[in-house]
């Protein structure tokens, strides 16, 4: 059953890439140390959803405008669930956000993979880092006050 599962996820993030879905990409174990060095010089959010979580999904028009009134903040979403990518696709499409940069998770968020992005993240969702330049990240669970985002990423500053 899960390698049927397997085989139906990567066929349908096949299928979104040559569909031209420019901002999925996979998101494999391993993944986070090469995330983090690719966005070292400057503030980066970083995402984790999940397309089973209610309140994710609600918020997504919200990171959408996010993004559309702060395009030069650096975000970066990542479904945690290992969910159909024809699907999540068409999720994203419908919030404004299919060209954002996504990330799909490959093979789920196990105990390891939370641990190596935040030792006391237990795999709640949503959840939101923020990291500054110099690494350190504050942890925000639960739905993002954007207002606080903005702050946070000093782009409400002339």
């Amino acid at each position: 059953m899960k390698l049927n599962r397997m085989l139906l996820v990567v066929a349908g993030l096949a299928v979104c890439r040559l569909a031209g879905a420019a901002g999925l990409q996979w998101y494999e174990a391993g993944d986070w140390a090469t995330l983090r060095g690719q966005h070292a010089s400057a503030p980066w959010v970083v995402h984790f959803w999940g397309m089973s979580c209610s309140p994710c999904r609600q918020e997504l028009p919200a990171w959408s405008r996010f993004i559309r009134d702060h395009p030069d903040a650096r975000v970066t979403f990542i479904e945690v669930e290992q969910a159909d990518p024809s699907a999540v696709q068409a999720v994203l499409e419908k919030a404004g956000l299919a060209e954002s940069d996504q990330r799909l998770s490959s093979d789920g968020f196990d105990v390891a993979e939370r641990y190596a992005i935040d030792r006391r993240w237990h795999g709640e969702t949503p959840m939101t880092l923020l990291i500054s330049p110099d690494g350190q990240a504050q942890k925000v669970t639960g739905t993002m006050d954007f207002d606080r985002l903005t702050a946070w990423t000093g782009l409400d500053r002339p």
